[in-house]
This record gives structure tokens, C-alpha cells and sequence, in this order.
């Protein structure tokens, strides 16, 4: 087996914890959701199916991505990734308004480059029945100058019923009880790790160490976080 499909059978792996049902033993810890999906955002140029199944689980997971997270992470996305997360959030934003922040910042960030003529390389696979005029591009993607067939959702069916994986996932269900936010990834990391301090939660979590030594001091203050974790 290569480093690469060595790679991907973790990140699949990574994704049963997370709510898609690769038919594969899960990772038994709680999944970064954010970098769970950066993590993915390389594979994507030459796989549609992987590509097909991450915008579905959107359509039913979105709510619960940390936005202002993902938006700090994605800084440091090279070109053709960062191409492919401000389409996928231009097509998530059709369910889930509030993705628009992602779409924004990827196509300020890009202009740049799309200005000096930059196209993402893709699989001819993903490409070519678009370049033959078989099929339309798919309006959110190719506004990234991503030329791939319309996308239509997978059947959820692939997908683990939202409710087991809250029950499963603890950083999710913490999202479900606070929000998609800062306080609600704090709050998280206290009860995996509570000895857990400022400095190691802003970096675990890509925020800033004030924001994670304010969080901290109010959170340990209520009794929110004397979940049994």
C-alpha cells in the first residue's frame, strides 16, 4: 500500500467518526471536525465520489462546522485547496446562509491569483465531460474556475443518522448545546483534557491565546464543564 492510499484509508476512517458511513472500523477518539475536512480538501482533485459525499454530509452536518475555525485554518491553504473550499462552501451556503464567510474570504484570498490567470489543476476524470460539452459545470464550483459536472447529492442513506453521531461525538454535541463557536470548542477541550491550559487549547484549536484564557476563566467558573467525560 503507498504513503497515499495509506493516507486515505485513515481520512475515511476519520470520517466514520464524523458521520459517513465508509462501511470501516471508526477512529475511536473524537475527530477534529475542522481538520478532518482541510485534511480532505488535497484528495478532492481527483475524486468526485469523496467530493459528492463531503458536500452531502454538509448538507446535513453544516450547521455544526465552527466557521470563524475553519476560516483561521484555511489561511495557509495552497491555491487549488483553498479553491476547493470556498466552492464547496459557495454550494453549502444554498442550505446554511452563514457559509458565505467562507466563500468571501476564499475568493478575496484568491484574486490574486485568479488575476495572474491561476486555473486548479484537476483529474481529467473529474474535467472531461465538461470539456466535451457532455454536461453543464456546476454554477457554485466553476464560479472557483473549478470546470465540474452539476453536482446532485448523494442519497443519505450513506450517511450515519445525525442523532448517533451526537450521541457518539462529544465535540458535536457540545456544538449542539452551546454553538458553532469558540466557547463551545473551549468548553470541549476542558472536559477531554482538564488539565488542559490557555496556551495548549489555543493551539489545539487555532485561536488565539486570548480568546482561549477568556473562555477558560468563564467556563471555569460555571459548571458546564463537569460533563462526565
Amino acid at each position: 500500500m503507498t504513503a497515499r492510499s495509506n493516507d486515505i484509508q485513515q481520512l475515511l476512517s476519520r470520517w466514520v467518526s464524523l458521520g459517513i458511513a465508509f462501511g470501516r472500523d471508526k477512529h475511536k477518539e473524537d475527530q477534529d471536525i475542522e481538520q478532518t475536512i482541510i485534511d480532505t480538501l488535497p484528495f478532492l482533485p481527483g475524486d468526485l465520489k469523496l467530493l459528492i459525499l463531503l458536500l452531502t454530509w454538509l448538507d446535513e452536518m453544516g450547521d455544526l462546522i465552527h466557521l470563524e475555525r475553519i476560516k483561521t485554518m484555511a489561511k495557509v491553504l495552497p491555491p487549488t485547496e483553498l479553491a476547493f473550499l470556498g466552492a464547496i462552501a459557495e454550494f453549502t451556503k444554498k442550505r446554511y446562509r452563514n457559509w458565505q464567510l467562507i466563500s468571501a474570504f476564499a475568493r478575496k484570498k484568491l484574486r490574486h491569483s485568479f488575476s495572474k490567470g491561476f486555473v486548479p489543476e484537476l483529474s481529467e476524470r473529474l474535467t472531461i465531460s465538461v470539456d466535451m460539452g457532455q454536461v453543464e459545470p456546476d454554477p457554485a464550483f466553476e464560479r472557483f474556475r473549478l470546470r465540474i459536472p452539476e453536482i446532485a447529492l448523494s442519497d443519505k442513506k450513506k450517511l450515519i443518522p445525525r442523532r448517533y453521531v451526537l450521541q457518539d461525538h462529544k465535540w458535536f454535541s457540545m456544538r449542539a448545546l452551546i454553538g458553532a463557536n469558540w466557547r463551545a470548542d473551549v468548553a470541549f477541550s476542558m472536559l477531554k483534557d482538564p488539565g488542559m491550559n490557555p496556551y495548549r487549547i489555543a493551539k489545539k484549536l487555532s485561536c488565539s491565546y486570548e480568546t482561549a484564557y477568556r473562555l477558560k476563566k468563564a467556563l471555569d467558573e460555571s459548571s458546564l464543564v463537569a460533563w462526565d467525560h
